[in-house]
């Protein structure tokens, strides 16, 4: 089933965008939870802040396959390339073990960078939403840096001369 497999395509820009568009850039790790995130289905609101903040009308065709790609969790494989730096794909277990609702969140952090010392942070990423001529992109960034510390970005994205670019990002919330 095509919507099932994540082409090597998808995570060309993956890595593009974890390279671009995510902050503590000057670390050397990035962590990345291995299951897409499905909490972000781009809502009408969503795509009218959007319009917004970018001047950019999401194509119709774009905001369906990204709601029909993100209706479930898929399995990432280590599969990223970043310059310089090392992309380290957890288990969604292992992520839930750090972030125990035991402990409280300074402590839960402190466990996750003493493992993870280098690190921005932790990311979880959606699946790519693309329009019928598939030129352009949309997904969702998730990226947490510590318990008052986060951002969720939706970025657009547009392919010009073969390459992917990213068109425009926007942080549906932060703290």
């Amino acid at each position: 089933d095509e919507i099932t497999i994540i082409s090597n395509e998808e995570y060309e820009i993956y890595s593009k965008v974890i390279n671009e568009a995510t902050f503590h850039t000057d670390k050397k790790q990035f962590v990345i939870e291995d299951l897409t995130y499905t909490a972000m289905q781009l809502s009408e609101d969503d795509c009218s802040y959007f319009k917004k903040q970018t001047g950019i009308e999401l194509d119709n065709d774009l905001v369906n396959d990204f709601r029909d790609k993100n209706k479930n969790a898929y399995t990432l494989e280590s599969k990223f390339f970043v310059p310089q730096k090392s992309v380290v794909v957890i288990s969604a277990q292992e992520a839930k073990d750090i972030f125990n609702n035991k402990r409280g969140c300074t402590e839960n952090w402190d466990k996750f960078y003493n493992q993870y010392q280098n690190s921005n942070g932790l990311m979880r990423i959606s699946r790519i939403g693309y329009n019928r001529n598939h030129d352009q992109g949309m997904l969702f960034l998730a990226h947490n840096v510590h318990c008052e510390g986060g951002e969720g970005l939706l970025i657009f994205l547009a392919r010009e001369n073969d390459a992917w670019i990213i068109k425009a990002k926007i942080a549906l919330w932060y703290h």
